[in-house]
């Protein structure tokens, strides 16, 4: 059993030969090839050595191409990022760039082929694709919108704003949203399946009442939006695959 019939076998509810090992490796593949998180998270080349190498050495059944999973998007969006030269603490978003309502008409939803580093990600999920894509799936990691909200405006502003202007949040999750659904667009458009990451969506940060009222919906329209992204190629009915979307 190849791992890509393995994980087909665990989204459809059967049984496989054994359970899957599928980590999501961040900045740890950094130091597989010697290299910072920095150095690593803003080079294409990089990324994709050390995604070999954690293949390699761990033989997942799953790779994610991500390193500074919850900065990349905000980056594209006029985050500044802080990294670290030769040390391996993990680039971190310096501030947010929303003040408050005002700001977010004047944000645009990211270009993933040209802004930021997520042509860099792309690049490197598209070349393990061809490589390593007939045995196992590739996953692009994508910032969920909750966790993206936060570094657009701040943890502590954000739920503030749950309670002061509800409708400027949902304005905010619909923008953190969409920009979800186009990295997560390209990453299938380069043959990659796709992985959510959405850590502050948590009840460490957002409570039952929170994520019921104002991430949940958008959670359903990231699904339709991805789920409607790439035709199966079965005639039949199937359960969800990770060609599709999972969130963690």
């Amino acid at each position: 059993m190849t791992k890509r019939e393995r994980i087909d076998k665990v989204y459809a509810l059967e049984a496989p030969d054994r359970c899957p090992f599928v980590p999501a490796v961040y900045e740890h593949k950094a130091r597989l090839i010697g290299k910072s998180p920095s150095e690593v998270c803003r080079s294409a080349e990089l990324i994709h050595r050390s995604l070999l190498a954690e293949l390699e050495i761990y033989d997942p059944d799953m790779l994610t191409v991500g390193i500074d999973v919850y900065n990349v998007e905000a980056e594209a969006l006029g985050c500044e990022v802080r990294f670290f030269k030769e040390r391996s603490d993990v680039p971190a978003v310096v501030s947010p760039v929303l003040g408050g309502p005002e700001g977010l008409g004047k944000l645009s939803i990211p270009y993933p082929e040209r802004d930021g580093r997520m042509p860099l990600f792309l690049d490197a999920a598209e070349r393990l694709v061809r490589e390593v894509g007939d045995r196992l799936y590739v996953r692009g990691a994508l910032s969920g919108p909750f966790s993206l909200a936060c570094s657009l405006l701040g943890t502590a502003e954000l739920l503030m704003a749950t309670v002061d202007d509800p409708g400027f949040v949902r304005d905010l999750l619909e923008f953190a949203a969409a920009v979800t659904v186009v990295f997560g667009k390209a990453f299938l458009r380069k043959g990659a399946g796709i992985i959510v990451f959405d850590s502050k969506a948590s009840p460490q940060a957002a409570s039952p009442r929170v994520f019921k009222e104002f991430v949940k919906p958008v959670y359903r329209d990231i699904r339709v939006a991805l789920w409607s992204t790439r035709p199966c190629s079965s005639s039949r009915p199937v359960r969800p695959t990770a060609e599709h979307w999972h969130v963690t």
